[in-house]
């Protein structure tokens, strides 16, 4: 018998492409980082572990930020100096970050994950250039 499989996405692989768009638009329009998105998305609508979408969204993020960053490249809105120094630090500081997860209670991550952005919000609206 002839395995019939229906055309089309699944349920699930449509509300991962809509949650990508979605992320992908907001990082893009913003460059707020999807991050934050990515990270709700994966534990309300996947279902996925606080960890699980912590490693999954690293990864994820690495393409979203390279097609956003060569769009302001090419649009001439990136210091490369700053990139170049930035990027050193980051990755240095997302090696230890993703080893010290593992050591953090559950609800200091859930708190972090939701009032980092709070924070930089805040500090967006009061120092304005």
């Amino acid at each position: 018998m002839l395995n019939q499989e229906s055309p089309g996405f699944s349920r699930g692989e449509c509300q991962g492409i809509l949650t990508g768009l979605v992320a992908g638009f907001l990082a893009g329009a913003f460059g707020i980082g999807a991050a934050v998105y990515i990270q709700l998305a994966l534990m309300v609508i996947f279902g996925i572990p606080l960890l699980e979408s912590i490693g999954t969204c690293m990864l994820v993020i690495l393409p979203i930020s390279a097609a956003g960053g060569l769009g302001y490249l090419v649009s001439g809105h990136l210091v490369f100096s700053i990139f170049i120094e930035t990027l050193m630090g980051l990755m240095i500081g997302a090696w230890f970050g993703a080893k010290a997860t593992h050591l953090a209670p559950m609800p200091f991550l859930k708190a972090v994950i939701v009032l980092m952005p709070l924070l930089g919000g805040l500090i967006m609206m009061m120092f304005q250039h």
